[in-house]
């Protein structure tokens, strides 16, 4: 029986596992950015789960979030966008990302939409299946310890 012990010695398999390794670790913070876990003590979050974008509540509810961009601002709200195989950070539809693991990990009801507001330290502080205003949801903010 013949085996083959011969090392490897190429150098370019050595640069390549460092450049792999380099892209690996270069690349983790653009995936734990999309986590929301990973704004834990920093922003608020607001997840939007839809099962279409032409639901009426969920036109609704981004037309009352647009006109209030400063409350949400004020109050460190950063708003997800989930529907079941891909999501988009922000208010605009624009980048979106294929995720199915958000919207089922959020999602706790049938209904066609449903919004969370996660407080700065990763917990639910709201959830509702119908429209949220955002005086209802800025009353529910101010009201929390950490924002006083």
């Amino acid at each position: 029986m013949i085996t083959n012990t011969k090392k490897l010695t190429d150098p370019y398999s050595k640069s390549s596992a460092i450049v792999l390794f380099t892209l690996m670790v270069m690349g983790l913070p653009l995936l734990q950015a999309q986590e929301p876990s990973s704004f834990k003590w920093k922003n608020r979050l607001l997840l939007i789960l839809v099962k279409t974008l032409s639901e009426d509540v969920y036109i609704q509810q981004m037309a009352e979030l647009n006109a209030h961009k400063k409350g949400l601002n004020d109050r460190k709200l950063m708003v997800y966008q989930i529907q079941p195989n891909r999501y988009t950070i922000g208010l605009s539809d624009h980048n979106w990302q294929q995720s199915r693991q958000l919207y089922e990990r959020n999602k706790k009801t049938k209904t066609p939409y449903e919004i969370i507001l996660v407080g700065l330290d990763g917990g639910n502080k709201l959830r509702k299946t119908t429209f949220l205003s955002c005086q209802e949801l800025f009353d529910a903010i101010d009201a929390m310890p950490m924002r006083r």
